[in-house]
């Protein structure tokens, strides 16, 4: 079952809406696992915006994107201004045994 982690940030960003990746039909028959990191914009509105892939099976980034352009964050306020921040993703896909 797909989980996720947020790296550690200079300023830490509750996430306030998740959506869990879909293990795709393919990448599950062919008992393939691993982990897809990107790299996320995070809009001042706290909404994901343009997301970069760093590494990952190319068989689930999809899946991966797709859930995550669905997360949503907390604002992040710094000295009364809603800023945006880029941020590391890490969705780990693991079939189990």
């Amino acid at each position: 079952m797909p989980n996720q982690d947020m790296a550690a940030d200079q300023f830490y960003r509750k996430k306030i809406k998740t959506k869990a990746p879909t293990y795709p039909d393919q990448a599950r028959n062919a008992r393939i696992s691993g982990s897809v990191k990107m790299i996320a914009q995070i809009e001042s509105d706290g909404r994901v915006g343009k997301i970069t892939m760093v590494s990952g099976p190319e068989i689930l980034r999809d899946a991966a994107i797709t859930a995550v352009k669905e997360w949503q964050y907390e604002p992040l306020v710094v000295e009364s201004t809603a800023i945006s921040q880029q941020t590391l993703i890490v969705i780990n896909f693991n079939i189990g045994r």
